[in-house]
């Protein structure tokens, strides 16, 4: 006897409201699960199983078959295939739906197919084509109590979805499909982080998700918003409130690197008006006790292993929610970006930017952060005088190193003949 999950996922899909109703044909929800896929990521076709292979290496099904025909061939297998591996595959595809529950609060079908299609994507391609096969017939095994035409429709759609391959484009070849390798962290990084979508992840982890990471993610997306900090330099933030405002003290991590690309060991946001620090002062606040004591406890690993997890939750419910693949750095940018909009016009505004994101020289944040034209209407801070001043000596002394002096040349000119 072939197992069974031990529990169904749920059945009402998110999906487009032009989803159509009675005889689906496979056009239909092809074209479904096209819609419904992030951007970068195709229906899988003949490409990705080629006609020739190793007899040993059959694929569970064909490029050609459609997921209507995938499906009966895997309820074939489902019934004849040996029952450890059955067993294997559905406990893979349950611990995929556990997690989705933990991070999301849900375990609908379509929203369980994308979240596997992302998860999916960290590891290798032999290891993917594994995950696959699992999960498609973990979807299958959904049938066993329920196979109406809707379920069956909808179980459809999500292994197109699963099955589903990611574009990597070049970008001296746009729209070309090429080799998957590293990115770097310029190429991911939107350099933004709208407001809007920035309230709906705090409203998600506030009331939807169950990630036992949510309020640590939360604290992180708070003081990152708020302050523009390096995730690095969460866990040393502080504030002092005075009768007249508060500030806000924040450890450079560029400090201790020895590379020349920070300004001092500390550096502060200083809010003289109180109805200024009465709206920023609370969300430092909470985000500082979201966070968790324990950070300051961590070795550098310890907090690096943290943060990476963090980083993996937000990339996973921006994927969930159908958000931009936002980063959390991605917060320091758009902080950039919003102070370069608040002091334009400003005489030293570079020098005053540098000094509220710990940056050695005033030309760091023109070269590698986000331009005015992102930014939005804020509260600024101000910069602390004497950390200012810090980055104004480091500018003058790249201005002398640098100076060009006039020679007279040492040769006549060369006269070209006509």
């Amino acid at each position: 006897m072939s197992p069974t999950p031990s529990s169904d996922l749920d059945v009402e899909p998110k999906a487009p409201s032009e989803e159509p109703s009675g005889n689906i044909g496979v056009d239909d929800f092809l074209q479904i699960a096209s819609s419904l896929l992030p951007e970068g990521y195709r229906l899988e076709d003949d490409r990705d199983h080629p006609r020739t292979h190793a007899p040993n290496a059959r694929p569970m099904f064909s490029g050609l078959d459609d997921p209507h025909t995938k499906v009966i061939k895997l309820k074939m297998w489902l019934d004849e295939a040996n029952p450890s591996t059955m067993r294997a595959y559905c406990k893979r595809g349950k611990k995929f739906q556990n997690a989705l529950e933990r991070d999301a609060g849900t375990a609908q079908l379509i929203e369980f197919a994308l979240y596997v299609l992302g998860r999916i994507q960290t590891v290798g391609s032999s290891s993917q084509r594994q995950y696959r096969n699992a999960v498609a017939l973990f979807l299958v095994a959904q049938l066993r109590g329920d196979a109406s035409e809707r379920r069956q429709l909808l179980v459809m759609t999500a292994i197109a979805i699963v099955t589903a391959r990611k574009l990597i484009t070049d970008a001296s070849e746009n729209g070309k499909e090429g080799s998957q390798g590293r990115k770097t962290c310029k190429s991911k990084s939107l350099q933004k982080f709208d407001p809007d979508h920035f309230q709906i992840l705090l409203n998600h982890f506030a009331e939807i998700s169950r990630s036992s990471r949510r309020r640590r993610l939360t604290g992180l997306l708070l003081l990152g918003w708020w302050t523009g900090i390096r995730p690095i330099e969460a866990r040393t933030l502080s504030i002092e409130v005075s009768k007249y405002g508060g500030s806000i003290f924040i450890r450079n991590a560029k400090s201790e690197t020895g590379d020349g690309r920070g300004c001092g060991i500390w550096r502060y946001h200083h809010y003289d008006e109180q109805s200024d620090w009465d709206l920023v002062g609370p969300n430092i606040e909470r985000g500082i006790a979201l966070l968790g004591a324990d950070v300051e406890a961590m070795s550098d690993a310890e907090w690096e292993i943290e943060r990476d997890a963090c980083q993996r939750l937000l990339r996973d419910t921006c994927r969930i929610l159908r958000l931009p693949k936002y980063e959390l750095y991605d917060l320091r940018h758009q902080f950039a970006a919003d102070m370069k909009l608040h002091f334009v016009g400003a005489l030293d505004r570079d020098l005053l930017i540098a000094a509220l994101m710990g940056h050695a020289s005033s030309r760091t944040a023109n070269s590698h952060y986000a331009r005015a034209g992102k930014g939005k209407v804020r509260i600024a801070p101000e910069a602390d005088e004497a950390v200012i001043e810090l980055v104004r000596t480091v500018d003058r002394s790249f201005i002398n190193s640098t100076e060009l002096t006039l020679e007279e040349p040492s040769t006549k000119p060369v006269i070209l003949p006509h």
